[in-house]
C-alpha cells in the first residue's frame, strides 16, 4: 500500500480520524470552541469545487463542507471581521458571546475567486493573508511542490 493510500485509508476510518483529532491539538480547539465564550479564529487553507472526498490536498475544503462550516458557525458563533475582533479584545471585558473569525493562509487564487459568492451568502469577511514574494510570480510554494510529489507519487 502506498504512504499517500495508507494515509487517506487512516482519515476515512473513525479511530483514525479520532487519533488525528487528538494528536493534532483539534480536540484540544474543538472542546475550546464549544465550552468557551471568547474570540476564535479558525484558518483555513484552500477551496475546491471537486466535491466532498475528491481533493487529494488535506488542506483542501470543498465548497458544500465550508458551507456546511459557515452554516453551522452562525448558528453557535457570531461571525465578524478581524477588526471587530480586535475592536472586542482592546476593550479588555468580558466577552458575553463567541465570536469566530475565518481567515485563509497563503492567499490562493481560489480563496476569493471562488469563495467571494460564499462570504456574501453567510457574510463572512474572511482575512485572506497573502504570501506576498509570490504575487507576482507563477510559482508554486514550497509545500505545494512536496504535497504534489507525495500524492502523485506512484510508489
Amino acid at each position: 500500500m502506498a504512504v499517500g493510500e495508507s494515509i487517506r485509508h487512516i482519515i476515512k476510518t473513525n479511530e483514525g480520524l479520532l487519533k488525528i483529532a487528538y494528536y493534532t491539538g483539534l480536540y484540544f480547539i474543538m472542546d475550546k470552541l464549544f465550552d468557551k465564550k471568547g474570540v476564535y479564529i479558525l484558518c483555513y487553507h484552500r477551496l475546491s469545487d471537486l466535491g466532498p472526498g475528491s481533493c487529494k490536498d488535506p488542506m483542501t475544503v470543498d465548497y458544500r463542507s465550508f458551507q456546511k462550516h459557515l452554516e453551522f458557525l452562525r448558528r453557535k458563533y457570531e461571525l465578524i471581521s478581524m477588526d471587530m475582533a480586535v475592536e472586542l479584545l482592546s476593550r479588555k471585558s468580558r466577552l458575553d458571546r463567541r465570536y469566530v473569525v475565518v481567515t485563509f493562509d497563503d492567499g490562493y487564487r481560489d480563496n476569493y475567486l471562488s469563495g467571494r459568492e460564499i462570504f456574501s451568502k453567510y457574510a463572512v469577511k474572511p482575512v485572506i493573508y497573502l504570501t506576498a514574494g509570490r504575487i507576482d510570480q507563477r510559482t508554486w510554494l514550497w509545500h505545494d511542490h512536496i504535497e504534489y510529489m507525495v500524492f502523485e507519487c506512484s510508489r
